[in-house]
């Protein structure tokens, strides 16, 4: 169970509850890596019920170079005296201080679809 697997190929299902925390590798080229914790698992109405208790961060734009890139850009945003501010403020399109969105990231996860595990 331990090791690389596969978002292709593999359910998380597959893996719990043997492996409760791991890290989640979201975009090869720009490897923002993501730890994710599994609390209690369950279901509700005979589906699963998946929940966020907590998180940190947000959102980032899609393609600003990893976390590197990432770093720059909040640099470049938090001075709007650089000369690519306006550039980068157009391209990003949101506000960076916003936080983490516990109520809309619970919203997207209410709105998956779970594949029958019969």
């Amino acid at each position: 169970m331990l090791g690389v697997h596969d978002e292709d190929t593999t359910m998380l299902s597959d893996l719990l509850p043997a492996i409760r925390r791991f890290t989640y590798l979201y975009d090869f080229g720009d490897s923002w890596e993501h730890i994710i914790k599994v609390g209690k698992i369950g279901y509700v109405d005979g589906g699963p019920y998946v929940e966020c208790t907590s998180g940190r961060g947000m959102t980032l734009p899609e393609d600003c170079g990893g976390p590197h890139g990432y770093k720059r850009l909040r640099a470049i945003i938090k001075d709007p005296s650089h000369a690519e501010y306006d550039e980068w403020k157009v391209w990003a399109e949101y506000d960076f201080d916003n936080g983490f969105d516990l109520d809309s990231t619970n919203e997207e996860l209410r709105e998956l679809e779970f594949e029958d595990q019969a």
